[in-house]
């Protein structure tokens, strides 16, 4: 078994390392995971539940525990126990596996899920079904403070932050042209030569057409305005296809 590390802000979990391999965890509004997503803004792993937790459908292959409720922390074992901190959910049943221990609670209701009610309530306390989770609202993915600029990587003056005063490699892409961007600039490096620089261009060219057809649309590595995203990756499509790019002039 490998090394996985979480991230976690406010107890949500918003993603994971594993095995060096970073992913993003999606969640619905109830808090379970939707989707994992990789750092190019690509589905790895899907997932869809019947009401009280069982899995009805999943793609990918990601070991992840925290599927049903998991990003508010529901962790679900081999056997199909899920962990929910003060108890443990069985999913098939939909009832907890041990009482509420609060004295006042009804005793026909002791070992009921969300009050009957798993579609509206969550329960990421075990002990107390409460309204659905709002999450503060993310800023804005940096740039796209104007045309010739978006997210941490691409401008032409922009080389992964360094407008901003961080180095080179410090700062994560928001989507998938963003990445694409990321890939150039390092592809390049500080000197390169004509033969470098017509790869590091054709690489470019033919990941903005491929994100500007449809990785604009999915989920992204951070918060990103996906028309922002069509719009500049198409931008750079234009500039990168451009013959005299594709000869490394420039």
């Amino acid at each position: 078994m490998g090394i996985v590390r979480y991230t976690v802000a406010n107890g949500q979990i918003l993603a994971e390392s594993r095995d060096g391999v970073a992913k993003r965890y999606v969640g619905d509004p109830l808090g379970s995971t939707a989707a994992l997503v990789d750092t190019t803004g690509a589905f790895t792993d899907t997932f869809t539940y019947w009401p009280y937790g069982e899995e009805r459908t999943r793609t990918g292959t990601t070991p992840t525990p925290f599927r049903f409720g998991g990003t508010l922390g529901y962790y679900r074992d081999d056997a199909g126990r899920t962990y929910v901190r003060a108890r443990t959910l069985f999913p098939k049943v939909g009832r907890w596996a041990t009482a509420d221990p609060h004295p006042a609670t009804d005793v026909f209701q002791a070992t009921v899920y969300a009050k009957n009610n798993p579609i509206g309530l969550p329960d990421p306390a075990g002990l107390d079904p409460s309204t659905l989770p709002t999450w503060p609202t993310p800023e804005p993915c940096p740039g796209d403070r104007g045309p010739d600029e978006h997210g941490n990587w691409c401008g032409a003056k922009l080389g992964g932050g360094q407008r901003r005063g961080v180095g080179l490699g410090t700062l994560p892409p928001c989507d998938c042209i963003d990445a694409a961007c990321e890939k150039h600039d390092k592809c390049l490096g500080v000197n390169s030569s004509k033969a470098l620089r017509k790869t590091c261009h054709a690489a470019l060219c033919a990941a903005a057409k491929a994100c500007a057809k449809g990785g604009c649309g999915g989920p992204t590595v951070a918060p990103c305005n996906p028309k922002n995203c069509k719009d500049f990756a198409w931008k750079a499509a234009k500039v990168f296809c451009n013959p005299l790019a594709q000869t490394g002039w420039f």
